[in-house]
């Protein structure tokens, strides 16, 4: 019984300080010092207001650096969060019917 008390109590413990903003950790467990930007986590803002589909899309790592790296630009400039998925969806909305007509243009041009 107090093998479980005390784990209880490190964890109560670990959740003030990542609170504190003393400790942050990572997905693999190692602890950041809450200056490291890297470390730093956010927390997750509520940005789509409707039913939502998640999809695991595997793209080039030139691809995902460039995406990544306007996002962080992005985040510094209107000083809130946008994420790598947030310019996909745009890009969707701005040029998915687009891209779909180039498609179905180059299929027909194939088969004709």
């Amino acid at each position: 019984m107090r093998e479980v008390q005390s784990q209880d109590e490190n964890i109560r413990a670990r959740g003030r300080a990542e609170v504190q903003g003393t400790q942050h950790l990572r997905d693999d467990g190692r602890g950041t010092r809450s200056g490291d930007i890297r470390g730093h986590k956010m927390s997750r803002p509520i940005k789509l207001n409707c039913d939502t589909r998640s999809y695991n899309l595997t793209m080039r790592q030139k691809q995902w650096d460039t995406l990544s790296r306007k996002a962080d630009e992005l985040t510094r400039l209107t000083r809130k969060q946008v994420s790598v998925a947030d310019i996909i969806r745009l890009c969707i909305d701005m040029h998915g019917s687009d891209v779909c007509d180039e498609i179905e243009r180059r299929y027909r041009a194939q088969t004709y």
